[in-house]
């Protein structure tokens, strides 16, 4: 699963790293991490309970704005209906 993040400005970098390690602290040992736009960072993980967690931790719910779960992140340059498009990945199939 993917976990789209948007942070308070300037910090996604800082919050990728720290969630990486706490997930994988955690258990989580097929995660990755990655700034992809100011403010905004995505999250593949395998164990969703472990990302819940990690951002039930006061340091992400202070820096942590919004989250939103999606199926799969791919790269293209084409927008397919329902899928949302942020730099230059594409995130499919979202869940409520």
């Amino acid at each position: 699963m993917i976990a789209l993040l948007t942070t308070l400005g300037g910090k996604e970098r800082s919050v990728a790293q720290d969630l990486c390690d706490c997930l994988y602290g955690n258990g989580d040992t097929q995660v990755r991490c990655e700034p992809i736009y100011p403010g905004v960072l995505f999250v593949e993980f395998q164990r969703r309970e472990t990302l819940e967690l990690c951002l039930s931790m006061k340091y992400f719910r202070v820096l942590v704005r919004r989250i939103e779960i999606y199926e799969k992140v791919v790269r293209s340059t084409e927008t397919p209906p329902g899928a949302k498009k942020v730099g230059d990945y594409i995130f499919l199939g979202r869940y409520i």
